[in-house]
């Protein structure tokens, strides 16, 4: 078991479009929360080296900035 988060976001973009796009434009993965029955929602994994973590959500920002501007 690890460390994660929900992040609820207030669009009506799908959360497998956003995770899709987070996975083929920055290489980093996210569970999308139709896949855990909570839309509108994103599942992000918070364990692992802190460097590593910091990185992910950085890459997950650029693209919910672009997404959401």
């Amino acid at each position: 078991a690890g460390a994660i988060g929900l992040m609820k976001y207030a669009s009506d973009t799908p959360s497998l479009a956003i995770a899709e796009r987070v996975r083929v434009n920055q290489s980093t993965l996210i569970v999308p929360g139709t896949h855990v029955g909570i839309e509108g929602h994103l599942r992000i994994w918070l364990g692992g080296k802190e460097e590593f973590l910091r990185e992910g959500l950085r890459r997950i920002g650029i693209e919910l900035t672009a997404l959401f501007d």
